[in-house]
């Protein structure tokens, strides 16, 4: 006759089985005899004279291939892993910079790296004209030059601009833009900028500075957009 243990006994003493073999490992690591190392029987002699000691390998300096010459070392055992670039100086005007009428190849010409170039005229035109150096992106701010900022773009009607253009605008962004849209597709276009500061995160933004890249009606712009 074959026995049937219930499933709930079957589980316990396959638990209890498992819990003492964890235990016999703990407790065998727990009292293993510490043994220690090994005592060496004879200790190294020092050399006595500069002659019993071992010659260093000769190691050549990473340096210029101008400094090793090719009638000085063979080409096998020169470093030819490290190519050195000589960047050009740089060399910054003296004079004051409009930064709104600065052309890219003046800046490259300076020993700027392309890269710093890049992302200053990217800057100027997500701006459309700078008009104090807090604008100026991370990379151009120390460069050691006395800005002065020209005259901007006519400013853009506000109501014609679509959202992701409004959205691209440092001084908007696009929550502001979004706000914007939904007023101006449910109510009407904003006729005058304390209507405008009422609008969702609006209150915020620097009028002054907002007055010099937006207006609110065609007849208040000095351009003649279609």
């Amino acid at each position: 006759m074959r026995l049937r243990f219930p499933v709930r006994s079957q589980r316990i003493g396959t638990g209890l089985i498992l819990a003492g073999a964890y235990m016999w490992m703990g407790l065998n690591v727990w009292f293993r005899p510490v043994v220690p190392p090994p005592q060496p029987t004879w200790f190294p002699v020092p050399p006595e004279s500069d002659q019993d000691r071992p010659r260093e390998r000769e190691r050549f300096p990473r340096s210029n291939y101008r400094d090793f010459p090719s009638n000085r070392r063979p080409l096998g055992t020169r470093d030819t892993n490290v190519v050195w670039v000589q960047r050009p100086k740089l060399r910054y005007p003296v004079d004051p910079i409009d930064a709104n009428a600065l052309d890219s190849l003046d800046v490259l010409e300076w020993g700027v790296s392309p890269f710093s170039v890049a992302a200053f005229f990217r800057a100027r035109r997500t701006w459309r004209g700078f008009v104090s150096p807090d604008q100026l992106p991370n990379s151009a701010s120390i460069w050691p030059i006395a800005w002065t900022f020209g005259p901007l773009p006519p400013p853009r009607v506000l109501h014609t601009l679509s959202k992701e253009e409004l959205g691209r605008h440092p001084l908007i962004g696009w929550e502001r833009a979004a706000a914007y849209h939904r007023y101006r597709s449910r109510v009407r276009p904003v006729r005058s900028w304390g209507e405008l500061r009422a609008l969702s995160g609006w209150g915020e933004v620097d009028e002054t500075l907002l007055r010099r890249y937006f207006v609110l009606s065609r007849k208040d712009s000095l351009s003649l957009h279609p």
